[in-house]
């Protein structure tokens, strides 16, 4: 154990989004795909921006 006071939480998904992945999702952004209904808008900005994709 790295640090004693430190507290671990896990999170899971809804199963309507369980077959999704940041991968997948950096895939299709940096192949120009539309990533709209896989992230928050302000998520996708980000995501174009690194990979200087115009949506």
């Amino acid at each position: 154990m790295l640090f004693r006071s430190l507290d671990t939480m896990f999170l899971t998904t809804s199963l309507e989004y369980a077959y999704l992945s940041s991968s997948s999702v950096k895939e299709i952004a940096y192949f120009g795909g539309d990533i709209s209904q896989c992230v928050p808008d302000f998520v996708a900005e980000q995501i174009y921006r690194k990979y200087q994709v115009k949506d």
